[in-house]
């Protein structure tokens, strides 16, 4: 009898095979329940992450398992402290197997029932699985239960998410979030989303309405936040607004932050609607909205409230009594006509939309200049849009304007411009309040410093020459030169400072490059320019920390005894660094060298043309008169318009006699012409009405 395999030896020769099997079945089950949780959202996905699919059904599979092997442990446990019951003495050999084979059989059986029991609950267990517990765990852990996060990435990248997600949800895609990332130049953030899942080639999102309603209103957040929108509220451009799962491109996005994006807190028309239906569904939050709203527009919450509750009071819900067959009573004013009525007398719309507007602009003008620096267009435009709007709707308001202290006025050079327009219309109640601000709006100088840091630094990458007192001397003039030129009006930063009296210093070069790359402002280079002074007076022992090069240092306060230097930025680093175009050229490097490109309007390279021939495509053939192409003006090829007149050739068609015609188009080489028709040449011709009688002959005389 050939000896029986144990399990380590089975597994040694099917152990590849049972681990397909196994992976085939966790895809199989991870692909339904997948696509069972996405048909619940109406949607269906089949090829997302494949190896997705694996962890998924393995921890359906593990958790599955826990209940039998709870029971089985019970029933163990039950085994272990229950007496095995004895059986009856006296018994024969046969009757004892037999009694024992009973065991067994019952055992069996009871053990198909469970199995059937299993097999038959297990597509309900699995369904209850996807549709209710999938989506509470983590994607780490098999489940799909998605992370609140917003998607960066280029300009038009986000643009086409952002018309996606607008034309799957059916919502204004300017209301979706397109915001310029602060520091990162060409970035832009979109909508607020939820991540189901992704990969690098494709981002799944799950769209929900509290996720628009986040990105377009900070009341609408703040009411997400404390829970108080009912999931069955439809609001505004959020009523066909279905949860739905939509899969988008990666190509483009750079990454996902989970800081979402903060609406203005600014409260709107918009947000008061949404307030009063708010309180409408869900009374109890009457409260919670008075407190939002009211902490910016005094009063207005309470009225709001009030007219809800009024109008609930006198105007119940009634539905239909089917069984008496009662007329429904309707209310005879709507509540969306009461609350307009409400807003209406609570504030002046018009004004609380300008004021959104203008904290609008001001915030994105805000976001543009601390990427690029100041912009004088977008200042001017935010500039004439609130004059125009207050000229216009606001006279009273205009009335008032200070002609010499208004800030719109003289504050278009201030540096916090769009920071202190928005903060005159932050929770101004009308406009004359936010006239009041903008007259008492103090200017504050622009801050030169940064242009003359970078001159200064210029100045010094081009004095090269040999560390001598004469260089240093001439280096200073040139200096206290550019200051006079640039910025005359903060001269008592600088003059009498390190730049002027520090020439016999032998640190001088590298004490002006620290001079002017470490401050930022002129308050930190007057604290640096005195610090030099006092070490370049002061003979103290070499530290650390002196901002001196001394001692064993390599450099200034690093090197030697001190930690190493770092590695300056150079323009042979290979390191796009200091303000370069590209690597190591660009800016205050060398400039760099373009190579030819079919693009760049310039005849270089192989190039035959502009932009063409070479390894560009080819040039394109000047229209001519000898072309043997029929363009420009001209009527006929290579002649007439601007090239010289066509000659016009003898046809049988041309409605003249020429050539060796002996009549209009006819004889010659034309067809023979016809004998002209006469009075009496007994032939209906000419324009005869009867034979040689009517029209130019004479007229028929009629037979009686």
């Amino acid at each position: 009898m050939a000896k029986k395999d144990n399990v380590s030896d089975v597994l040694e020769r099917h152990g590849v095979r049972y681990f397909v099997a196994l992976a085939t079945v966790f895809y199989a089950v991870g692909t339904i329940i997948f696509n069972v949780y996405l048909r619940k959202l109406g949607s269906f996905e089949f090829d997302l992450l494949q190896l997705r699919y694996m962890f998924v059904g393995l921890a359906f599979v593990l958790i599955t398992a826990v209940f039998p092997l709870i029971v089985w442990g019970i029933y163990g446990l039950i085994k272990v402290f229950k007496k095995e019951e004895a059986q009856p003495k006296g018994l024969t050999p046969g009757q004892r197997s037999k009694l024992t084979r009973a065991k067994h059989d019952k055992k069996a059986k009871t053990f198909s029932r469970w199995r059937l029991g299993f097999f038959i609950a297990l597509p309900f267990w699995l369904a209850f699985y996807a549709w209710n517990i999938f989506p509470l765990m983590p994607s780490g852990f098999g489940g799909a239960r998605p992370y609140a996060a917003r998607l960066i990435g280029s300009a038009e990248a986000i643009q086409k998410i952002n018309d996606q997600i607008a034309f799957e949800a059916g919502v204004p895609v300017d209301t979706l979030s397109f915001e310029e990332v602060p520091g990162k130049s060409g970035l832009t953030t979109g909508a607020n989303v939820l991540i189901l899942d992704k990969s690098n080639s494709r981002i799944f999102l799950l769209l929900t309405r509290d996720l628009y309603l986040s990105s377009t209103s900070n009341f609408a957040k703040k009411m997400i936040e404390l829970g108080k929108i009912p999931d069955n509220l439809a609001t505004g451009d959020t009523k066909k607004f279905q949860v739905k799962p939509l899969i988008v491109s990666a190509e483009g996005v750079e990454g996902i932050t989970l800081s979402l994006y903060e609406p203005p807190e600014i409260t709107t028309t918009a947000d008061l609607q949404l307030a009063a239906e708010i309180v409408a569904a869900t009374p109890k939050s009457a409260k919670d909205i008075t407190d939002v709203i009211s902490a910016e527009l005094p009063g207005v919450g309470e009225k709001i409230v009030a007219a809800v509750q009024k109008h609930q009071k006198e105007n119940p819900v009634v539905t239909v009594n089917k069984t008496k067959n009662e007329p429904v009573v309707l209310p005879e004013i709507s509540l969306e006509e009461v609350i307009t009525d409400v807003i209406a007398e609570s504030v002046d719309t018009t004004f609380l939309n300008f004021r959104a507007l203008a904290f609008s602009q001001s915030g994105n003008l805000i976001t543009i200049e601390h990427r690029n620096g100041k912009d004088d267009e977008r200042r001017r435009q935010l500039i004439q849009m609130v004059t125009k709007t207050f000229e216009e709707k606001f006279p009273v308001a205009w009335a008032k304007l200070d002609p010499v202290n208004n800030f719109l006025a003289t504050g278009q050079n201030d540096p916090d411009f769009p920071q202190k327009v928005q903060a005159a219309f932050r929770g101004a109640k009308d406009a004359e309040e936010v006239m009041s601000r903008l007259n008492n709006t103090e200017v504050g100088q622009p801050n030169l410093f940064p242009t003359v840091k970078e001159g200064a630094l210029a100045i010094l990458k081009e004095n090269t020459g040999e560390d001598t007192s004469g260089t240093r001397a001439l280096l200073a003039t040139q200096l206290i030169k550019y200051f006079n030129d640039t910025a005359p009006e903060n001269r008592a930063s600088w003059e009498s400072t390190y730049v002027t009296n520090g020439v016999e210093d032998e640190s001088y070069l590298l004490g002006l490059n620290a001079l002017f790359t470490e401050p930022t402002t002129w308050k930190e280079f007057v604290s640096k320019s005195v610090a030099l002074m006092n070490a370049m007076n002061a003979e103290p022992d070499p530290t650390c920390t002196d901002e001196i090069k001394n001692g064993d240092e390599t450099g200034v306060d690093c090197g030697g005894n001190c930690e190493a230097c770092p590695v300056a930025e150079t323009c042979s680093d290979g390191i796009l660094n200091q303000d370069e175009i590209e690597v190591d050229c660009g800016g205050v490097c060398e400039a760099c060298v373009v190579s030819p490109t079919c693009t760049d309007e310039i005849k270089n390279g192989d190039e035959t043309g502009v932009d063409c021939g070479g390894n560009c495509e080819a040039c394109v053939v000047v229209e001519t008169c000898a072309d043997g192409i029929l363009n420009q003006d001209e009527t006929e090829i290579d002649c007439g318009g601007v090239c010289e007149a066509c000659v016009v050739l003898p046809t049988c068609t041309d409605e003249i006699q020429n050539g060796d015609e002996t009549g209009v188009d006819c004889g010659g080489s034309c067809e023979a012409c016809m004998v002209a028709g006469t009075c009496t040449d007994s032939i209906l011709n000419q324009d005869e009405t009867e034979i040689d009688c009517g029209g130019v002959c004479d007229a028929c005389t009629t037979t009686p």
